[in-house]
């Protein structure tokens, strides 16, 4: 998903994900969910995103079904 980068955005997506998860049954594996973030993040704002989305930062380019993607 692609959302404008703020803390409270962060706090949106996460509740749409545990949203999803609920009313699908399925689940988000956290571990293999990253962000990235576009140019103009701050680092502060970077940990902080991270930690209320519980997902760590990736760096483009990224492989998703064995494809490399950047």
């Amino acid at each position: 998903m692609i959302v404008k980068t703020s803390v409270s955005e962060a706090q949106v997506m996460r509740e749409v994900l545990m949203n999803y998860c609920s009313m699908s049954g399925q689940e988000v594996n956290i571990k293999k969910s990253h962000v990235i973030f576009g140019t103009g993040v701050t680092h502060r704002e970077g940990i902080i995103i991270e930690r209320k989305l519980q997902m760590s930062q990736a760096t483009c380019p990224i492989q998703y079904l064995g494809v490399s993607i950047g």
